[in-house]
């Protein structure tokens, strides 16, 4: 059943209370790698106090840590519907298909019909990191993402394309340099530059050398 956010008229402060609680412990849980214990808080949660969008983003998050990762994107499928699309919202459930379209096995799983599970996966975080983008047309994460959408479908230049801009204005951010440096190995060009520019930034990055 819809609800308002926490933030919003829920009938009960006292129930407010509850929910804000049970929220924090379920992020305590999450964070301390308790994701089990956290997803059986928050779908009780959801349970009482209908589809909040905060307790449904958490459980989402959660999912995806205890390797559900497939039934995450209902889940915020019904956040947003609970909601207007909130960035946060977009954000997560465009990574969680960006996620998905790396793994065959799941996208086969969630989308039986495709054609090509793994390329419509490809379409859908597409399509959601674009919503986002809309709204934070310099969001650097989402910028990060929506080029690495580009980079797996095989067009790398797009890739390129979309992440000059964003370096433009974030020289220093860890998610584009690292897509850069994977749209330069994929092309063979601009190595060498592309991993000096994420080591200044993160020296123990896993893609370096």
């Amino acid at each position: 059943r819809p609800r308002a956010g926490i933030d919003g008229p829920l009938a009960d402060p006292r129930e407010a209370m509850e929910l804000i609680t049970t929220l924090d412990r379920a992020n305590s849980a999450l964070v301390e790698g308790r994701a089990g214990e956290a997803i059986e808080a928050l779908d009780a949660a959801v349970e009482r106090h209908g589809d909040v969008p905060e307790a449904l983003l958490l459980l989402a998050r959660a999912l995806r840590a205890d390797q559900r990762l497939g039934e995450a994107p209902a889940v915020l499928e019904r956040a947003l519907r609970a909601d207007t699309p909130a960035p946060g919202l977009l954000a997560e459930l465009g990574r969680t298909w960006l996620l998905i379209s790396t793994a065959p096995d799941v996208a086969a799983t969630l989308l039986p019909e495709a054609p090509d599970p793994v390329a419509e996966s490809r379409l859908r975080a597409a399509a959601v990191l674009d919503r986002l983008l809309e709204l934070l047309p310099a969001d650097p994460d989402a910028s990060a993402e929506r080029a690495l959408v580009d980079l797996l479908g095989g067009r790398p230049d797009l890739a390129r394309q979309r992440l000059t801009g964003a370096l433009a204005r974030r020289p220093r951010h860890v998610a584009l340099l690292t897509v850069q440096l994977r749209v330069a190995r994929a092309e063979q060009r601009g190595i060498e530059s592309s991993e000096r520019a994420l080591a200044e930034v993160a020296p123990d990055h896993p893609l370096l050398p």
